[in-house]
C-alpha cells in the first residue's frame, strides 16, 4: 500500500499477489478459517470443516477480500476510518484477550486519525493506510467470529457474524464486482459505481451519506455483537 501510494500505478495483479502472499503468511502461522460454523443464534451444532487446501483457499481470498473492500468504501472523508473504527470497538467487547490490545490500539488510532480525516480532510489514508486497516479488520474478524479458543474446533467462523460485522464493505464490494463483469469489464476496472458515488448523484450532501453508512455500520454491527454475545452464552 505504501508503495502504491509513493509510486503510484502498480499493476493490479502484482498488489493481488502480495496480499495473497501475505495472507499464505497469515495461515501459515496458525490465523486460519478452518470451517463455517452452522451455529446462528445457538439453534445447531453443525459446521462444515475444510481440508487444508479449502482453508488456505477460503482464508486468502476472505483476507485479500477485505484489504480491498476497505480499500473500495475510502473515496469520501471519513468514510473508511469510521466504519472501521465502528467494527473495531464492536469486536473490543467479546473477542479473545490475547489480542484485545491490537484492538484498541486501532480504535485510538482511528479516533485520532478520524478528527483530521473528516470533511474536509486534511489528512487521508491512502491505499498503505486501508490496506493496513482490512488486513487487521479481516485477521481480527475471523478471531472475533471463530471458535479460535477452543480445543475441538479452532478456527471455525461464523459467517452471519462476519457479514453483520462487515456489512457495508462486504455488500459494496460483491455489488461492484458482479456489476463489473455484468457490463463486460475488469472487476479491477475504476468506476464510480459504489454506494457513496450513488448516493452523491442522487443529492445526499456529505453530511447525510456519512449519517447514512455510520448508521447502518452501527445497526448491524449491533446484530453481528447480538449473535456473538448468544453464541458465547
Amino acid at each position: 500500500g505504501l508503495a502504491e501510494d509513493l509510486m503510484e500505478n502498480i499493476d493490479p495483479f502484482l498488489r493481488l499477489f502480495v496480499q495473497f502472499a501475505s495472507s499464505f503468511l497469515i495461515w501459515n502461522q496458525g490465523l486460519r478459517i478452518n470451517g463455517i460454523s452452522l451455529n446462528i443464534f445457538g439453534n445447531s451444532d453443525y459446521s462444515l470443516l475444510f481440508s487444508n487446501f479449502i482453508s488456505i483457499t477460503f482464508t486468502s481470498i476472505f483476507i485479500v477480500g477485505i484489504v480491498n473492500a476497505i480499500n473500495w468504501i475510502d473515496g469520501l472523508d471519513g468514510l473508511a476510518c469510521g466504519i472501521s473504527l465502528i467494527s473495531l470497538i464492536t469486536m473490543s467487547f467479546l473477542i479473545s484477550p490475547s489480542y484485545s490490545f491490537l484492538a484498541f490500539s486501532l480504535i485510538g488510532s482511528c479516533a485520532a486519525f478520524l478528527r483530521f480525516n473528516s470533511h474536509p480532510a486534511s489528512i487521508i489514508m491512502g491505499d498503505s493506510g486501508s490496506y493496513l486497516l482490512g488486513f487487521s479488520l479481516a485477521s481480527l474478524s475471523i478471531i472475533y467470529s471463530s471458535s479460535v479458543d477452543s480445543q475441538d474446533l479452532p478456527g471455525v467462523v461464523n459467517l452471519a457474524i462476519i457479514i453483520f460485522l462487515l456489512f457495508i464493505p462486504l455488500v459494496d464490494m460483491v455489488r461492484v464486482i458482479f456489476t463489473r463483469i455484468f457490463n463486460g469489464v475488469s472487476p479491477f476496472y475504476p468506476d464510480k459505481i459504489h454506494f457513496h458515488h450513488i448516493l452523491r448523484e442522487r443529492g445526499f450532501n456529505y453530511k447525510k451519506i456519512i449519517f447514512v453508512f455510520y448508521f447502518i455500520s452501527i445497526l448491524t454491527s449491533a446484530i453481528s455483537h447480538l449473535i456473538r454475545y448468544q453464541n458465547s452464552i
